[in-house]
């Protein structure tokens, strides 16, 4: 979901890891209300693209009935 929304900035190199955890609070339809990242990568120009990412992400699978609609996902780079 996120990872299609991606894309990596030019000068961010391609030698390191870069990961995030981020938090995406949905509806019961899994609409996205709201998103924010939980820590930083220890980039900036990846933490930014990521949340690039995550803002052009609105619907995801809903939850099932009685789920907490807040959503934790680890988000890394494709490969």
């Amino acid at each position: 979901m996120i990872q299609a929304q991606y894309h990596q900035p030019p000068s961010l190199p391609d030698d390191l890891e870069y990961a995030v955890m981020c938090e995406l609070i949905v509806d019961e339809q899994g609409r996205v209300l709201q998103y924010r990242l939980l820590n930083s990568s220890g980039s900036l120009l990846f933490d930014q693209s990521a949340l690039d990412a995550l803002s052009k992400v609105t619907q995801v699978r809903p939850p099932p009935e009685g789920m907490d609609r807040t959503v934790i996902v680890k988000f890394f780079p494709p490969v």
